[in-house]
């Protein structure tokens, strides 16, 4: 479906992620009605995948656009030298988001960045905590550890 896809993009891994939710493309009452709503719940998935970590080159001979999803990994031109790509400005704030789930740092005391990664470019720090609640039972884990994405 995605012949560019970044190594890290495997259907082993997407299968361990989907079964971490086993409501998604579950039972729905009827069989066909199961159905439907599946194939909907993954069209769905997938578009937000190819948007976000898409080629998006429209000149590409081979490929047609939305085959080109999954090719990156992390958020174009940002990275853990950069500036951040400005997603953890609000690291500093004392407001309630920002307190409920902390910015990280890292050992020379600089906040963590929490620029786009994964398939769904999970960014900036509140993301980051919720996620990492959802996935792993632990708000944290991200926020200390973003490059787990």
């Amino acid at each position: 479906l995605f012949p560019r896809r970044h190594s890290s993009f495997t259907y082993t891994r997407f299968i361990q992620a989907i079964g971490i939710f086993p409501s998604v493309c579950s039972y729905a009452g009827r069989e066909e009605d199961s159905d439907a709503i599946c194939r909907k719940t993954l069209a769905t998935m997938f578009a937000h995948f190819t948007q976000e970590t898409g080629g998006h080159n429209p000149s590409d001979k081979e490929y047609d656009e939305w085959r080109q999803g999954l090719s990156s990994v992390r958020e174009q031109g940002c990275t853990d030298t950069s500036p951040g790509c400005d997603y953890n400005d609000n690291c500093e704030d004392k407001d309630s988001i920002t307190n409920k789930w902390a910015c990280g740092k890292d050992r020379s005391g600089q906040w963590k960045k929490y620029y786009g990664r994964g398939a769904k470019q999970l960014s900036y720090n509140y993301n980051y905590g919720q996620f990492s609640q959802a996935m792993f039972g632990d708000g944290r884990l991200l926020l200390d550890h973003p490059d787990f994405v």
